[in-house]
């Protein structure tokens, strides 16, 4: 292999960030999927990087050592180890190649659609300000698309494109949930347009849905789904991000799962209860109001917390539904733990004495706070504020 100004097609792309995702460390997958645009393949060429780093070496004139900078040629990928990868993988029959493949040769659907977006987006020094943005996570933020009457997610930097590692990497966690109702599916990539395409989530992401809202609305059938869900995760070895921004919840579809990983070898144990813990958690994620602070505080989150415990309750239900008893032993002492606390937390706010004895302490504990010495005023030492100095 070699690194040219020829482009392969998406199969040969494909067969690439694959066997890089797979096969290489870190600092070299990421540098042969960046440039994955222009590697080609030669029997009798390897990739090879040339590196730069700082170290410290012995000086020949004065005997003692010195900083300097090295310059090496490292090998990233041999054409032997390449060939045999797909040889020992059976080529684009893996699914990890076959579903790249096919989310590359997808994005030339997309590619004008996406023009016109990056475009705009130019316009913006974060790409978080477009009207179209639905929100950011560590890395990306997600740009509403629309095609025909369907509506995607687009994934870029924020405030340039992925680097072609950077789509990769969500392309590769994402593939154990291929196919998989309620999860999150990928429609299209493109590594050197630095952009990984989504369908969209149906519903509302969970943080910004009540526990009288859910309640309300969510039915038996979709509470099993949900439990059916978290039992495909633990089958296809799919680590769920137990954040309520990456679940969603529709009226009609129930829930969704977005932006997961694939398990790790050390998360193994206790996967499946983990995730039915999740569950519990997550259907009560957006909570209660604020912390109370006066009596009339107290008893507006009582129906909140009526329907958490509700909640807990039909979610309990669904786990006896759908869980074995094996399972059930495993996976239930955690949700009924929290269903305990939230009938604990009930009992105390419908106590009027407690509620009395809390919002005394509370309001004892604002006062020490006040009475504490302000950090400008300790050990002696006031500032002063100068007018007209910053």
């Amino acid at each position: 292999m070699s690194l040219e100004n020829s482009k392969p097609d998406e199969l040969l792309q494909a067969q690439l960030a694959t066997y890089a995702a797979e096969s290489l460390e870190r600092g070299h997958r990421d540098h042969l999927i960046d440039g994955i645009g222009s590697v080609a393949l030669h029997d009798q060429e390897p990739v090879t990087l040339m590196t730069e780093e700082i170290r410290i070496v012995p000086d020949g004139d004065t005997g003692f050592m010195k900083s300097a900078v090295v310059r090496e040629e490292k090998t990233l990928a041999e054409p032997s180890g390449y060939a045999r990868f797909l040889r020992e993988k059976g080529g684009s029959r893996y699914e990890p190649i076959r579903v790249r493949a096919e989310l590359l040769d997808n994005y030339k659907d997309f590619k004008p659609t996406v023009a016109a977006i990056q475009e705009e987006l130019k316009g913006h020094e974060l790409h978080t300000s477009h009207p179209n943005n639905l929100g950011r996570g560590t890395t990306s933020t997600g740009t509403l698309l629309e095609k025909g009457d369907q509506q995607y997610v687009m994934r870029s930097g924020m405030s340039s494109a992925l680097k072609g590692s950077e789509a990769d990497h969500y392309v590769d966690r994402m593939i154990p949930g291929r196919g998989l109702p309620h999860f999150e599916q990928l429609s299209a990539v493109s590594y050197e347009d630095g952009v990984v395409i989504s369908e969209r989530m149906a519903g509302d992401q969970l943080s910004k849905i009540t526990p009288i809202e859910l309640n309300r609305h969510v039915t038996d059938q979709q509470l099993d789904e949900m439990i059916d869900s978290l039992r495909l995760a633990q089958e296809r070895d799919i680590e769920l991000d137990p954040k309520a921004d990456n679940t969603f919840y529709d009226k009609h579809e129930g829930f969704g799962f977005i932006d997961f990983n694939k398990l790790k070898d050390e998360q193994r144990q206790g996967h499946l209860s983990r995730h039915i813990n999740y569950g519990s958690s997550l259907i009560l994620a957006a909570g209660s109001p604020e912390r109370p602070q006066t009596e009339q505080d107290y008893a507006n989150a009582l129906p909140f917390i009526a329907a958490e415990i509700a909640l807990t309750q039909r979610y309990e239900l669904a786990c006896q539904r759908r869980l074995s008893e094996q399972e059930l032993e495993e996976c239930m002492p955690a949700v009924i733990e929290r269903r305990n606390r939230l009938v604990a937390q009930y009992d105390e706010y419908n106590n009027p004495a407690r509620v009395a004895e809390r919002i005394a302490n509370d309001r004892r504990r604002l006062e020490q706070q006040a009475a504490r010495p302000k950090p400008s005023e300790r050990n002696g030492f006031v500032s002063i504020e100068l007018e007209g100095v910053m």
